[in-house]
């Protein structure tokens, strides 16, 4: 008896380690949450270890679960779906050396050697096939994946194909299409919005979707176009999640059991832990799921009436659940903005802990541990600096003591429940980038997740900061150290060269400011005042004439120079930048130059309009333009010029080139010497302005080209 009682009582203490991506999305969570509540029925401790995922341990090469050298697991669980992605065969190899002395389960995946709990899936995925081909006679079909190569996809992909391809025989008018993306409502969208362009003519009668998020996604695109056959598209699911159920219409979807998966994990845990055999693979059931989004007008299962009613007021009550949880997560979202914000100006880690404080509150988180690391790297390091604690006893902010804690001893002694009055928590390393800056561990109610894995990136982004800022810092001084050791007139020196090349790049700005507002002034006093002047003056020759022969000539010499004055005002300022854009100021700049030279110009525009480049590089180019437009009459003696202005990428590409006599040893490297001509160097210094790369080839078998290149606003 005391044996048995002595048995249930280490049973009680025993820690179990589960391992997810992230607790952000439903399938993730919806196992969570069964897993510990299972946990809980057990008497088992739960901890779970978030965003050690094996792709990138084995993109980067660090070490594959280091929380496996520390958190003093007595058994394993792992989310295989969510951690790994493509991953080699070895690399699962890999998991079953990882934990040589403990129990492990797999969920989602068989992992040769290890406790699996899989999904049979096959044979729902085949009923709902079935359903639309026969029940609802569709016969074209759009399946979006998840990516090609995940295990999941894979085998969903798989029979739909196959289905689709053996009922081509018996209806060869059956045609479908595959598209892939990621596991997200996102991609769901907009791989909805693409396939609906390119194929607006041509609806599918149903979209497959591998998941419910992906469904909602495309759901969502549909019901939002106007042409009714979009419109009425059928689109199915997988998961049935939460919001699959309340979605509108409800999704048609094949359900996975999650909480049997869950469950069934930790029983299987559980009989290990008691050193008892468990079977190597254990699978469940999906079943097909059959609402309004598919076509049908009812709900076509085999329920009984009673099973109908009683899943009716399950209906009623999670609608309410879900409803108060929606005003919970309002304000959750609304606390978790506020704190990202308040850390985007924080200038020290007991600012963090401050904020930290509050936000905690708000969410009613009950117990949480931040420990920061001295070391940022991809690796994670066993010892830790622990600067923030709160817990049902105490809340304490610690960043001003300096000694480390090895991370096996903090969980060993502060993460249990005599410590902190609870029996399961969540861990979540502070990662940005490649660099991790430490982790926190909490305890909180399930609909806070979300808001602790942004709060957690909020956090991570700050450190960074903080960590560049002290590099920052640090950098200075060792720079002020180096200074001080010249001479104060080298320092002096120094500095007058600073100021004068900030003053010099002002005063170049501003020259060329000035330069432009001068040819506005210049352009629009010919055309205001003189222009006018000559055509009153043209006015009064035509009126005094009265056929004489002299004074027309005269009048006709006048708007010749009317004619030229106008001219030379607007190529001084082209004000068609301003009035028609800089598209059509090109134009008309090619069409005059063509008109007032013979010289054939060729003008190609395929940038998009409004060109997304600031005024001043507008006019730039432009004058650039316009400079090796007049080179090419000038100097080159060129009868044909070509002008093009493209968008490649996030690149503007303008180029001029003409079948000239080229210029003999130049090249955009020796064009700043003096010996060129001032058009050459003011090419090249506009350029500059604009911060445009600049390139001149010249030679005498094919004429000269130039070129510019400039990033285009974001």
């Amino acid at each position: 008896m005391f044996r048995h009682y002595l048995f249930q009582c280490i049973i009680i203490i025993m820690k179990i380690g589960l391992y997810v991506n992230k607790l952000d999305e439903d399938y993730q969570l919806s196992i969570y949450r069964s897993i510990k509540k299972r946990t809980g029925e057990l008497g088992l401790n739960l901890i779970c270890i978030q965003q050690e995922h094996v792709n990138r341990a084995l993109d980067s090469d660090s070490c594959l679960f280091p929380s496996r050298q520390f958190i003093n697991a007595d058994g394993v669980i792992i989310l295989t779906p969510a951690i790994t992605e493509y991953v080699p065969s070895d690399a699962f190899n890999k998991l079953r050396t990882l934990f040589p002395n403990i129990p492990v389960v797999s969920i989602g995946d068989h992992i040769e050697g290890i406790c699996s709990i899989i999904i049979k899936s096959r044979s729902s995925m085949e009923q709902l096939m079935e359903h639309l081909v026969h029940h609802h006679n569709y016969r074209r079909f759009l399946y979006i994946g998840g990516p090609e190569k995940h295990r999941d996809n894979i085998l969903r992909e798989t029979v739909f194909r196959t289905y689709l391809s053996k009922m081509k025989n018996q209806y060869p008018e059956i045609y479908f299409d595959i598209t892939h993306g990621f596991y997200n409502e996102n991609t769901g969208t907009a791989v909805m919005t693409k396939y609906y362009e390119q194929h607006i003519n041509n609806p599918p009668d149903v979209v497959v979707a591998a998941n419910d998020e992906m469904a909602i996604g495309a759901l969502k695109v549909l019901k939002t176009r106007t042409d009714i056959r979009w419109q009425n598209c059928a689109v199915t699911g997988f998961d049935d999640t939460e919001r699959a159920q309340i979605t509108i219409p409800p999704l048609t979807t094949i359900r996975q059991p999650f909480e049997e998966m869950g469950t069934t994990a930790v029983e299987a845990m559980y009989t290990m832990l008691k050193q008892r055999p468990s079977q190597e693979l254990l699978k469940v059931d999906c079943r097909l799921h059959i609402r309004n989004s598919c076509g049908c007008s009812e709900i076509h299962a085999p329920y009984s009436e009673a099973e109908t009613e009683r899943m009716f007021d399950n209906a009623r009550a999670e609608l309410t659940r879900m409803q108060y949880q929606a005003i919970k997560v309002t304000r959750y979202m609304r606390n978790t903005s506020l704190f990202g914000e308040a850390l985007n100006t924080v200038s020290s880690i007991s600012d963090i802990s401050d904020n930290l404080k509050e936000f905690l509150n708000y969410l009613e988180v009950q117990v949480f541990f931040l420990i920061l690391f001295e070391k940022h790297s991809a690796s994670i390091p066993l010892k830790g600096k622990l600067v923030y604690k709160k817990t049902h006893y105490e809340e304490i902010p610690l960043f001003n003591t300096p000694e480390q804690i090895k991370l096996k001893t903090f969980f060993s002694d502060y993460i249990t429940p005599e410590n902190t009055g609870a029996a399961n928590f969540d861990m979540r390393y502070l990662r940005a980038g490649d660099d991790v800056y430490g982790l926190i561990v909490y305890t909180s109610d399930d609909s806070a997740h979300q808001h602790m894995c942004s709060a957690s990136v909020y956090m991570a982004n700050a450190l960074q900061r903080l960590n560049i800022l002290n590099l920052e810092k640090k950098r200075a001084e060792q720079l002020e150290k180096e200074v001080s050791r010249r001479t104060k007139d080298l320092v002096s020196a120094n500095n007058k060269l600073k100021r004068e090349s900030q003053r010099r790049i002002k005063v170049e700005a501003e020259v060329l400011k000035i330069s432009e507002l001068e040819r506005m002034r210049f352009s629009l006093d010919l055309h205001d005042d003189i222009c006018q002047r000559l055509a009153g003056i043209s006015m009064k020759c035509r009126g005094l004439s009265s056929g004489n022969q002299k004074l027309l000539e005269l009048s006709d010499q006048i708007d010749e120079t009317l004619t030229r004055t106008r001219q030379y005002a607007h190529d001084s300022f082209p004000m068609d930048i301003d009035v028609l854009g800089i598209n059509q100021a090109i134009d008309n700049l090619c069409h005059t130059f063509q008109k007032q030279t013979g010289c054939k110009c060729t003008y190609n525009w395929s940038a998009p309009e409004p060109l997304p480049i600031s005024r001043a590089a507008q006019i730039a180019i432009f004058r650039i333009i316009q400079e090796a437009m007049h080179n090419t009459i000038k100097h080159a003696k060129a009868n044909e010029v070509k002008v093009t202005i493209e968008k490649k990428d996030s690149l503007l590409w303008v180029t001029v080139s003409d079948n000239g006599k080229g210029i003999k040893n130049i090249s955009s490297k020796n064009m700043r010497k003096e010996t060129h001509g001032l058009g050459l160097r003011s090419m090249q210094y506009r350029a500059d302005q604009i911060g445009a790369e600049y390139k001149l080839t010249s030679t005498e078998e094919n004429g000269t080209r130039i070129q510019l290149k400039l990033h285009l606003l974001s």
